[in-house]
């Protein structure tokens, strides 16, 4: 999602939180509060996972509710570790 300045992965960054349960295929997609500062909504978030667990990925790879998936060596300008106090 962002040019990989900080090395490490947006889960471990105090701004992102998952949008997902941590089972399932969806443990590493989420938001990150300070570019998404509202939660996405429970509706959509729960049509994104039906699609997903039907086997239909589109929802989830175009939402338009600012999910992202984390990845390692991917954290951005922004990141603060969850320990960085």
């Amino acid at each position: 999602m962002h040019d990989g300045h900080v090395h490490g992965s947006c889960t471990d960054c105090e701004s992102f939180v998952g949008a997902f349960e941590r089972r399932g295929g969806l443990a590493d997609w989420g938001y990150c509060t300070v570019q998404t500062p509202a939660a996405p909504p429970a509706q959509s978030l729960g049509e994104i996972e039906s699609a997903f667990v039907s086997g239909n990925r589109e929802p989830l790879r175009h939402n338009e509710v600012g999910l992202f998936r984390a990845e390692e060596d991917d954290a951005c300008d922004l990141m603060r570790p969850r320990d960085w106090r």
